[in-house]
């Protein structure tokens, strides 16, 4: 079963081909699929009618929360947690781990 909900209806566009509508369809749906990822580029259109459309949509679908986008949030300090009394038992867990394993016995 294909459960979809639309996000947007553009509606009757006037003085746009099919063409037209087609591409500012894929434009935006190329934009929204990368909101959240600068390292591609997102297609733009040599009409500046086109770019506009897009533009005013995607600004549409930002504003009425219909895509999630992430913000930059200002980063905060991490908590660091100091201890002057530092003992590694690395070596010492080896050991025993191989001792036990091997079933030595100390005597």
């Amino acid at each position: 079963m294909v459960c979809h909900r639309p996000m947007l209806n553009l509606g009757f566009l006037v003085g746009l081909t099919t063409d037209q509508i087609n591409l500012i369809q894929k434009i935006l749906t190329k934009r929204v699929e990368n909101a959240n990822n600068v390292l591609f580029d997102i297609p733009i259109s040599d009409d500046p009618i086109i770019n506009q459309y897009v533009d005013e949509y995607y600004n549409r679908l930002v504003a009425e929360k219909q895509i999630d986008i992430l913000v930059d949030k200002p980063k905060k300090e991490p908590y660091a947690i100091q201890n002057k009394d530092v003992t590694e038992i690395g070596a010492e867990w080896l050991s025993y781990q191989a001792t036990e394993q091997l079933q030595i016995k100390n005597q």
